[in-house]
């Protein structure tokens, strides 16, 4: 079953960008920010859909890791200028209803006016959420489909080449901040394998950007249990800085 929550203001008519991006890397904060400018200047608001967990990851259960909570990703994406984040979980079975539900769960909300693409994106299944498909229901609804492109998808498979390795220090320098989580202190589930790791930690997600943060050592058990070596806040958000190697 979808499950949708608005994170922010919601505008009176908008444009959508849509997509799980996990993580957010910078080149789709410039380009939400580029887009943000545009939307000012036609009258709208660039409104971002952020897909979690992603698509991908409920066609395909495995195949894709996930690298940041979503309050991260929502953070980030307000931080740099959305009015609203719209957070839309979609099922097995909602992805092969494709564009038509994706589309009506949204119209409760928002007037849409205009929806924002990668060439090759998708919305469901082919039939139902396929390009062809995606471009005769928003005609029919009256929405302009706008190509844009995304240039993140030679970036996402950096970070998924140094996540394999570890190599957390480089996933740094890639995004420009740390892997981010946000959890209770006690009951912290994180999908890292087992082992000591230098991480930041801080209670809001702008202190977690500063260099001066609070750093610890976390044990991450089998069961992905993180375990702070610290008296941290009980609600916290935690950065990943380079990973120490197994638990002595």
């Amino acid at each position: 079953m979808s499950k949708l929550r608005v994170y922010g203001q919601l505008p009176t008519k908008c444009a959508l960008i849509v997509g799980a991006w996990d993580p957010l890397l910078q080149e789709t904060e410039n380009q939400v920010r580029r887009l943000t400018r545009r939307c000012a200047q036609d009258g709208n608001q660039l409104v971002p859909v952020l897909l979690d967990p992603s698509p991908a990851s409920r066609l395909n259960p495995g195949w894709h890791p996930r690298f940041e909570c979503a309050e991260v990703r929502i953070q980030r994406l307000l931080a740099i200028g959305a009015p609203a984040v719209v957070r839309l979980s979609l099922s097995r079975k909602d992805l092969d209803q494709g564009v038509e539900l994706f589309l009506n769960l949204l119209s409760a909300h928002l007037r849409i006016k205009a929806l924002f693409l990668n060439q090759n994106q998708s919305l469901g299944i082919p039939g139902k959420g396929d390009r062809r498909t995606i471009d005769a229901v928003c005609r029919r609804r009256r929405i302009e489909v706008i190509d844009v492109r995304i240039r993140a998808y030679r970036g996402k498979r950096e970070v998924y080449r140094l996540y394999r390795r570890k190599a957390f220090t480089s996933i740094a320098r890639v995004l420009g901040r740390p892997l981010s989580w946000k959890g209770h202190r006690d009951r912290l589930r994180l999908p890292l394998a087992p082992g000591r790791y230098r991480v930041r930690y801080a209670q809001d997600s702008e202190d977690l950007m500063r260099h001066d943060c609070p750093r610890a050592s976390m044990d991450v058990t089998r069961n992905g249990r993180g375990i702070i070596r610290a008296h941290a806040p009980r609600l916290l958000w935690l950065g990943i800085l380079r990973y120490q190697g197994k638990r002595p």
